[in-house]
């Protein structure tokens, strides 16, 4: 009887020897996962914080950059002048007043532009729904050098025509410069008054 108490005591005393030991082991990977986790977490913050800091100086430098190209663009690129349209990325003036070729030719370099020139058809026919499809000067008058020679108001000789059926016919010898009307041109006399479209040459964004 004493040898099966002191058998059962020794079975226990092995048994919750093991259990501590198990416990120990236990509670020494609990540890090492907890201080595996802290330094995971550690790690992670200081990359979340170079992150956040390298996102700052990439948003601090593409801000820098957004307002230098709006800058430039600002510099480089002008809206029209009041009272003028913009078709094609050029700025036109379409008048309501009447002027003799000449005196719209002045016209329009005052405003630093030229009667329009449009050296293909359809850019010119482009212009005429802002024309309220009247009769405008152009920058088109007959050459000093022929009679059947035109020349745009910027000294380039006439590449392409554009004429209305029968047109030119300079009609007495008088009809020099040209107007549009019906999205065609018409030679008529200079001192003709007509509205009048002018250009700016250089382009606009």
């Amino acid at each position: 009887m004493v040898f099966y108490v002191l058998f059962s005591d020794s079975v226990i005393t092995s048994q919750l020897k093991e259990a501590d030991r198990v416990m120990f082991d236990t509670l020494s990977q609990v540890t090492y996962l907890n201080e595996t986790l802290d330094r995971v977490t550690f790690d992670a913050l200081a990359q979340i914080t170079n992150l956040n800091e390298t996102l700052g100086e990439y948003s601090f430098n593409q801000e820098a950059r957004i307002k230098s190209i709006s800058k430039d663009l600002e510099q480089s690129c002008r809206r029209c002048p009041s009272g003028w349209r913009m078709v094609n990325s050029f700025c036109y003036y379409f008048s309501t007043d009447e002027q003799t070729w000449e005196e719209a030719k002045n016209s329009c370099a005052r405003a630093n532009a030229l009667l329009v020139i449009e050296e293909n058809a359809m850019d010119m026919r482009g212009l005429m729904p802002f024309t309220d499809w009247r009769v405008h000067w152009i920058g088109l008058s007959r050459a000093a050098s022929g009679v059947n020679k035109w020349k745009w108001i910027n000294g380039v000789d006439l590449t392409y025509t554009y004429w209305i059926q029968g047109e030119p016919n300079n009609a007495q010898n008088k009809e020099n410069c040209v107007e549009i009307r019906k999205e065609r041109w018409n030679d008529n006399v200079c001192n003709v008054k007509n509205r009048y479209v002018c250009k700016i040459s250089q382009q606009y964004c």
